[in-house]
């Protein structure tokens, strides 16, 4: 699936097959993505003393994906959390995303990443200039997909 998300004053959308599908925030449920330097099991032990519950959590293994197949880097984790979690009450919270549903009740979350593909080969140099303009990290470019490149976001 191909989606392209849009936020406006108005409503958050993204168009599947040529039609927009309008998007409710849940702020029940939430994406996040820990620093490094905090251990799983201190993400879930302060996380569980404050009464969140963590549905799901894991490394965070994209960049091994691209680069030092060979050793494991430690760029902390991933998780999806329930209830209303703030960034600036937990420093080791890097990234936070929203859930959200469509009026079929079909939940659709955001992560830190997202794709991008290419017309061209040539067109790196606008990526590049793209990623740096909008603080954007270019994670690295998918073998089997040339022109397909993962971003982050931070």
């Amino acid at each position: 699936m191909l989606a392209l998300i849009g936020f406006s004053q108005n409503s958050d959308y993204y168009y599947y097959k040529s039609k927009k599908v309008n998007l409710y925030k849940s702020n029940s449920r939430h994406y996040i993505l820990t620093n490094k330097n905090k251990s799983g099991s201190a993400v879930v032990e302060k996380l569980s003393q404050d009464n969140f519950i963590l549905e799901k959590m894991h490394p965070n293994k994209v960049r091994n994906s691209f680069f030092n197949r060979e050793k494991n880097t430690n760029d902390g984790n991933w998780a999806i959390v329930k209830g209303n979690i703030s960034l600036k009450d937990y420093d080791w919270i890097t990234y936070k995303a929203p859930f959200y549903y469509t009026k079929d009740s079909v939940e659709v979350g955001l992560s830190h990443l997202f794709y991008v593909k290419l017309k061209k080969k040539q067109d790196l140099t606008v990526l590049k200039e793209f990623a740096e303009r909008k603080k954007v990290e270019i994670i690295g470019q998918n073998d089997f997909m040339p022109l397909w490149f993962t971003l982050a976001c931070s």
